[in-house]
């Protein structure tokens, strides 16, 4: 799995395990057979695509759009989500704040 500490700035894709554990600005595209773990804190928005995963459990500023994979939020998500196919579970215990930037 690859580990994002630190700062890291995008755009950017993810097509394999990452780990978001530091900070990471920009907008991010997570492809099919991506999956994406954020435990730090992201700030931008992000799309999940058809064969994609994505678990939040830190800190999301930004809107999410899942367009047909796998999204599970257990943090805090300030912004929006919205789901035109695939999967989105919101744990009871996660905070989403929808916002507008």
């Amino acid at each position: 799995m690859q580990e994002l500490n630190g700062k890291h700035s995008g755009p950017g894709s993810i097509t394999g395990a990452t780990r978001i554990s530091g900070i990471y600005t920009g907008n991010l595209t997570v492809m099919p057979g991506g999956h994406l773990e954020i435990t730090g804190i992201f700030n931008g928005d992000l799309k999940v695509l058809e064969g994609g995963k994505v678990a939040l459990s830190g800190i999301g500023n930004g809107h999410i759009l899942n367009d047909g994979g796998r999204l599970h939020v257990l943090g805090i998500l300030n912004g929006s989500i919205t789901t035109t196919q695939g999967e989105t579970v919101i744990d009871p215990k996660a905070i989403v704040k929808p916002t507008s930037f």
